[in-house]
């Protein structure tokens, strides 16, 4: 095996890395698309342009830097996210690097993801979060 090549874990992270740049630039659009429940793609070109698709709508980002940061030969991406189901976000992706393909299926807590990513949207859904929490919490406490 070629020691440049990233692994399925390394690859895994750059998939969270360009949905996180996705929250970045436009967190209203990307929240809907990935909390749509509806099948959606994303693709990344040679030259660090991600495109992500569903049907409440499509944008496109550059992700130049993160491709380029992992120092191998990107050519492109090609992922296909099933939607959620239960909270998982299912998706199968496809790495072009070099002269081989990577390809992979797994899939990851979205609510979890979007607590955790540092978008102005992630923010704004941790205080929803523990806001909720404390009301929850004074109600639990009033009813004693």
């Amino acid at each position: 095996m070629n020691p440049t090549l990233p692994n399925e874990a390394q690859l895994k992270i750059t998939v969270f890395k360009i949905l996180e740049i996705a929250y970045k630039n436009d967190g209203e659009l990307t929240a809907s698309i990935v909390r749509s429940h509806q099948p959606f793609t994303l693709s990344v070109t040679s030259n660090g342009t991600a495109t992500l698709t569903g049907k409440v709508g499509r944008m496109s980002f550059n992700v130049s830097e993160e491709t380029r940061s992992i120092g191998f030969d990107f050519k492109f991406a090609s992922l296909h996210f099933l939607g959620s189901q239960n909270g998982q976000l299912r998706y199968s992706a496809s790495f072009s690097i070099g002269f081989t393909s990577v390809t992979f299926r797994d899939s990851f807590d979205v609510e979890k993801f979007i607590l955790e990513c540092s978008g102005l949207v992630c923010i704004v859904a941790r205080l929803m979060r523990d806001r909720k929490n404390k009301i929850d919490a004074a109600v639990r406490g009033s009813s004693r």
